[in-house]
């Protein structure tokens, strides 16, 4: 049986964060734009 590693929310929230902190700065990244951008 093959079995697949699902990406979760949180997994998915973190690594846009951590793209948006890495381009944008950390304090011009938002939890606003975070969420909008891991939907």
């Amino acid at each position: 049986m093959k079995t697949t590693k699902r990406t979760s929310n949180r997994d998915k929230a973190l690594n846009t964060a951590e793209h948006l902190f890495l381009t944008k700065g950390f304090l011009l990244t938002s939890m606003d734009e975070i969420v909008a951008e891991s939907k």
